[in-house]
């Protein structure tokens, strides 16, 4: 996974036109769906994929197969995308034990996991965090794992000890996450960039704080990925309210805007609001 999504996006819009003009490869075409499904949610073009999803729920029906798990799978994170956390986690971990069971350790079930551990960390179920980042510590510690789940992992867990107030061992788990610095991919490269973000806000660091969002904005701009972006234009804007230096408020209210035209664009009001409430908190 490298974090082209607008190539991966137009791959598979070109594999479907292909399989339609083959014929009758059905199935072929639902695999091709499934996948632009996936990548349009990863782009926060949740629109896109909710049209897909009737026409694999309709091949699904009455099927066994990996087209009805992933159907399934899309709608809840589409779920936990929106912030109904409550309604999502459950459905993600059943569908995320299913993956485990069906193939432990190979990319899917590990990303599986990893949207688990995130959604929960969000919920404030941390018990659920580490016991989802448990189950993938092994082959993310043997440095096994794609390099994506391995910044991946390695981000929650920092965020996970961050939140407990465990800040040494954050520390430590940044530093084992750099154990793989060599030629990262920008979608790994962002989750680390965020963690450091993170950390180094912890620490009241806030030159490196926000230099390290910056970074994290810019690879999600660039990936695309504009749900992630906005909640990193929020964590940027928190470290220039934590600074509070000279025309700090005022850059905060610009990244918080563009988060909410961001939210706004994607039609996901739970987020969009707690931007407009952070908003109106602020100082004139």
């Amino acid at each position: 996974v490298s974090g082209d999504f607008r190539g991966a996006r137009r791959l598979q819009e070109r594999n479907i036109e292909m399989w339609r003009q083959i014929g009758p490869s059905l199935s072929g075409e639902m695999w091709s769906l499934t996948q632009l499904a996936w990548v349009s949610i990863e782009l926060g073009d949740f629109k896109a994929a909710e049209g897909i999803l009737p026409a694999l729920r309709e091949w699904a029906q009455g099927r066994s197969g990996l087209i009805g798990l992933f159907t399934e799978w899309a709608e809840a994170v589409l779920l936990r995308f929106r912030g109904e956390l409550a309604q999502a986690l459950p459905r993600l971990r059943a569908l995320q034990l299913q993956a485990v069971a069906r193939q432990p350790g190979d990319l899917q079930s590990l990303l599986a996991t990893c949207v688990v551990a995130d959604a929960a960390i969000e919920h404030g179920d941390y018990e659920l965090t580490e016991a989802a980042l448990n189950e993938i510590a092994a082959p993310v510690d043997q440095n096994v794992a794609d390099q994506y789940v391995h910044a991946w992992a390695h981000y929650l867990w920092c965020e996970l000890r961050l939140r407990q107030g465990r800040l040494d061992e954050a520390r430590q788990v940044l530093a084992k996450a750099h154990t793989r610095d060599e030629s990262l991919a920008a979608l790994a490269r962002a989750y680390l960039s965020r963690a450091e973000g993170k950390l180094a806000a912890a620490e009241k660091d806030w030159p490196a704080t926000i230099a390290a969002f910056e970074t994290a904005a810019r690879l999600e701009a660039e990936m695309g990925r504009k749900w992630v972006r906005a909640q990193v234009l929020r964590e940027w804007a928190e470290a220039h309210l934590g600074r509070g230096d000279a025309g700090d408020v005022g850059r905060a209210r610009e990244l918080l805007r563009e988060a909410h035209s961001l939210f706004e664009g994607m039609n996901v009001p739970h987020y969009a609001d707690l931007v407009r409430d952070r908003l109106q908190a602020l100082p004139a």
